[in-house]
């Protein structure tokens, strides 16, 4: 049960992290491989702080969420929009994406570990134990799940009740079709990919 357990808990973490690059790759065709880069730089982000400011990362997620969003749109609009135009079919911008998400990747690591050093980091934030059917689990990972499934649902909510999430789901099934019925589609590429790293 505790392996079953666990697996429950790490796996809605993993859910959101999913439906960001569904997001991603989804609707604005992009192979995105420095997601993961993306996610470690919120955990910096975090830990900065939490550990400067005694700020709770819970709250902080104010502030990260929309910086990362901010910084996803800019590469999208900056670094992978001109691919997208220039790609003369959709085998051709998932090679350019791909192989410029994993240059992307390189480069984020660096910069990462300029600033921050090739250590470990860790804090004792809600480390206290939490009984579940019988078995302890760190208090911050029942948390983080709680706040996936909050998370996931809204965006499951906004994608299929609203007129932006309509318009996202309508690129995602033909982007052609999309923009003869009036669909800014570098638009919702765009905010799909944003979106996608904040989540």
């Amino acid at each position: 049960m505790t392996i079953i357990v666990t697996g429950i808990l790490l796996g809605g973490t993993y859910a959101l992290i999913a439906m960001g690059l569904t997001l991603q790759y989804g609707v604005a065709r992009i192979m995105n491989l420095a997601n993961g880069e993306m996610l470690v730089a919120g955990g910096f982000a975090a830990f900065w702080f939490y550990t400067a400011g005694q700020i709770n990362p819970v709250a902080a997620l104010i502030v990260v969420a929309p910086v990362a969003f901010a910084v996803n749109w800019l590469i999208y609009r900056f670094m992978l929009q001109p691919l997208v135009l220039r790609a003369k079919s959709r085998g051709q911008l998932e090679v350019d994406s791909i192989l410029a998400t994993f240059g992307m990747s390189f480069a984020f690591v660096g910069v990462m570990t300029w600033a921050f050093g090739g250590g470990y980091f860790n804090y004792a934030f809600l480390a206290q134990p939490v009984e579940l059917f019988g078995s302890s689990y760190a208090r911050h990972r029942v948390v983080a799940f709680v706040l996936a499934v909050v998370i996931g649902g809204a965006l499951w909510l906004w994608l299929t009740k609203s007129r932006a999430g309509l318009r996202l789901r309508a690129v995602s099934v033909n982007p052609r079709s999309s923009s003869l019925v009036g669909v800014d589609v570098r638009a919702a590429s765009a905010l799909a990919f944003a979106l996608g790293g904040a989540v």
